[in-house]
């Protein structure tokens, strides 16, 4: 079973919607630091008949990622409005790919964040995203 390879302390998340669950399942953990640490394990319906997981899958993985890292410790929404990647290394049937992401610049409706996306510490692929932040109505 995939999840009896997922690290000890992660989790889904309780809000995850219909497409997380379709292409993943992903899981998540939070760090002492805030940091948010995202994983899931790839399967054979994550790859290419090659067993290399597509690269959309990656990216919806990378989007999942910051939106973890975007909305943590807030209460609020949000949309991704820009996504930048570039593949640097296949991942394979098997592997626990993971990702992590960071922060950098929270502005009064966008958050601006970059991260990676890596298996075994071979890095996958890099990404740079900006979110708008929608507030939760009260």
């Amino acid at each position: 079973m995939t999840e009896n390879k997922i690290p000890e302390g992660y989790k889904r998340a309780a809000w995850t919607g219909r497409a997380e669950e379709m292409v993943g399942p992903f899981f998540y953990r939070k760090k002492e630091n805030g940091r948010i640490e995202t994983a899931f394990v790839a399967e054979a319906r994550h790859c290419n008949g090659l067993k290399v997981v597509h690269g959309g899958i990656l990216m919806t993985f990378g989007d999942y990622s910051i939106t973890m890292q975007a909305l943590s410790g807030v209460s609020e929404s949000c949309t991704t409005i820009s996504f930048n990647c570039e593949f640097a290394a296949p991942g394979h049937q098997g592997d626990l790919i993971e990702a992590n992401a960071e922060v950098l610049r929270r502005t009064g409706s966008l958050v601006f964040l970059r991260g990676k996306i890596f298996a075994d510490e071979q890095i996958l692929l890099n990404y740079s995203a900006i979110v708008k932040r929608l507030r939760l109505e009260k």
